[in-house]
C-alpha cells in the first residue's frame, strides 16, 4: 500500500501529466542541495587548500564558484530536456546517472576537502568523469540539444581529473 502511494506520488511529480516548471523547480533544487553542501565542505577546508602546493595550471580560487555555477545550470537543463523528451518513466535511466554523477561531484568535494584523501579524490574523480561520459551518453540518445549541453560538463570534469591528479602529485 505505502508503494503503491509513493509511486503515485513520483507520478505526480514527474509523471508525463506532471507541470513542466515544477519538475524545473525540482531537479533545480536537486543542483542547489548539491551545490550549497559542496561549497560548505570546499569553503570550511580553503586554509588547508591554499597550504597546499599547486601545478601552475590550477585556476584561481574565485574561477571555481562560477564555473560550476554555469555547469550546473547546464546540466539541469540537460536533466529536463531529457525529462520532457522522454517522458516518466522512460527518463527514469537518464536521470537516475544524472543524480549519481552529482552524488559523485559531492563525493569529490568531501574526500578532497574534508577528509584531505588527495590520493582518495583523484580515484573518485575517474569515477565522476566516467559517471558524466555515460550521463552524457544517455542523454545524446534521449535529445541532442541535452546531450550538447553535457559536453563543457564533461570537458571541465576531465580537466578537473587531471587537476586532482596534479594536486595529488605536487603533494605526495
Amino acid at each position: 500500500m505505502a508503494f503503491e502511494a509513493l509511486k503515485t506520488r513520483m507520478d505526480s511529480l514527474v509523471g508525463n501529466a506532471a507541470n513542466p516548471w515544477k519538475v524545473l523547480a525540482g531537479l533545480s533544487g536537486y543542483v542547489v542541495v548539491i551545490a550549497v553542501l559542496g561549497g560548505v565542505v570546499t569553503r570550511g577546508n580553503l586554509v588547508w587548500y591554499d597550504a597546499l602546493n599547486k601545478s601552475f595550471f590550477i585556476p584561481p580560487n574565485w574561477a571555481f564558484g562560477p564555473a560550476w555555477t554555469v555547469f550546473f545550470v547546464l546540466m539541469t537543463a540537460a536533466a529536463w530536456l531529457v525529462w520532457r523528451r522522454l517522458g516518466w518513466p522512460a527518463s527514469k535511466t537518464p536521470l537516475a546517472l544524472w543524480v549519481f554523477q552529482l552524488v559523485l561531484n559531492l563525493s569529490w568535494s568531501t574526500v578532497f576537502f574534508a577528509w584531505h584523501m588527495l590520493a582518495g579524490a583523484f580515484l573518485v574523480s575517474l569515477v565522476f568523469v566516467a559517471a558524466v561520459a555515460v550521463t552524457t551518453k544517455s542523454f545524446f540518445a534521449a535529445d541532442r540539444t541535452a546531450g550538447l549541453l553535457m559536453l563543457p560538463v564533461l570537458a571541465w570534469v576531465t580537466f578537473a581529473s587531471v587537476l586532482s591528479l596534479s594536486m595529488w602529485i605536487t603533494n605526495f
